[in-house]
C-alpha cells in the first residue's frame, strides 16, 4: 500500500461545516468517504477541530485527525494528512469532492510512481486543482513544515521548485469527459445538483433493500393510534412507528434519526402495511 487517500474538511461556511450536509440519507462526507474506498485500501480524515473530529467519527469508519494549529487553513490541514496517513504517497482532496473517480486516481498514480515525481497535479482550465492531487508525502510535508509562520508561502510556487507534474485537463476528460471528479460542492446551487445526481439512484437502492427485507418484516402492536413494525437491519433490527392520527412514519435507525429521511425500513414496514391490508 503505497498511498493513502486524504480527505480534508473544508472548513467552516458560515459557522458550518458543508461536509454534514444531506444527500438523501448519506452526508457528503460519507460519499466522498465511500468512493474513496473504491481506489484506496486506506483512507484518512482531518477535521477542522476536536468537535469536528468527533462528529466525523460518526460518520465514517476510519482515522480522524483533528487540526489542532492556532492558525487553521487548508495547508495546516494538509500537512496534518500528509504526516498521519503513513504511506509513501498521498491522494488528497476535500470532503466536499465527493465524486472521486477511481479511473483518473490510477492514471495520475500510474505517473507518480513511474517517474517518482513530488506531486502530480491536474490543471482545469487555467486553475491547478491542489486539492485533488497526489503528492509524496516526504518532500512536501518537508516544504509545509519549513513554511510554518512564512505568510509569504505559496503551495503552488513550492510545487514549481520540486519535481511535479502538472497534467493538462485533455488528459482527464479522456477518462471522465464531464469532469464529474472535479465537481465541489461549494454553493447552495452545487449542492442541488450534487441531490439531483443522487435522487433517482437513492430511492431506487432503497426500494430494492425494502424488497428485499419486507418478507422480515413484522407488525407487533397496533392501537388505534399508533402501529409498531420490526424490520431486520444490517446489525440489528429497527422499530418503525406510524402515527395513524398523522399519516406519519419514523424509524430508529441513524439515517431517519439524524436526517428524518425516509429509510429502507419504513419503505418496508409501509410494503407490509399494504399487504396486510390486501
Amino acid at each position: 500500500m503505497k498511498c493513502s487517500a486524504v480527505l480534508l474538511s473544508p472548513g467552516l461556511r458560515e459557522g458550518k461545516d458543508p461536509s454534514f450536509l444531506d444527500v438523501y440519507g448519506e452526508t457528503i462526507l460519507e460519499i466522498a468517504f465511500r468512493n474513496a474506498k473504491k481506489a484506496f485500501k486506506r483512507t484518512l480524515v482531518v477535521a477542522e477541530n476536536y468537535k469536528g473530529q468527533k462528529a466525523y467519527e460518526k460518520l465514517v469508519d476510519c482515522d480522524v485527525v483533528a487540526d489542532m494549529s492556532p492558525d487553521k487553513s487548508f495547508l495546516t490541514r494538509l500537512l496534518i494528512g500528509l504526516k498521519s496517513c503513513k504511506t509513501q504517497y498521498a491522494f488528497v482532496t476535500t470532503c466536499t469532492m465527493p465524486l472521486i473517480d477511481p479511473k483518473t486516481i490510477g492514471m495520475m498514480m500510474s505517473k507518480i510512481e513511474e517517474h517518482e515525481y513530488d506531486a502530480v497535479i491536474p490543471k482545469i482550465g487555467n486553475s491547478l486543482e491542489l486539492l485533488h492531487s497526489i503528492y509524496r508525502t516526504g518532500p512536501v510535508s518537508k516544504s509545509l513544515e519549513n513554511s510554518i509562520g512564512d505568510l509569504a508561502y505559496d503551495l503552488e510556487t513550492a510545487l514549481t521548485k520540486m519535481n511535479t507534474l502538472f497534467i493538462p485537463e485533455s488528459e482527464f476528460s479522456e477518462l471522465d469527459p464531464a469532469l464529474s471528479t472535479f465537481f465541489k460542492v461549494g454553493s447552495e446551487i452545487d449542492y442541488q445538483t450534487l441531490k439531483n445526481r443522487y435522487r433517482k439512484k437513492t430511492y431506487r437502492n432503497r426500494l430494492k433493500k425494502a424488497s428485499r427485507i419486507s418478507s422480515g418484516t413484522s407488525a407487533e402492536i397496533e392501537t388505534e393510534n399508533t402501529a409498531y413494525y420490526r424490520v431486520p437491519g444490517t446489525e440489528k433490527s429497527h422499530e418503525v412507528v406510524l402515527n395513524k392520527r398523522k399519516n406519519m412514519w419514523s424509524c430508529d435507525c441513524r439515517y431517519f434519526t439524524m436526517r428524518g429521511n425516509y429509510c429502507s425500513h419504513i419503505l418496508a414496514s409501509q410494503k407490509t402495511r399494504e399487504k396486510d391490508a390486501d
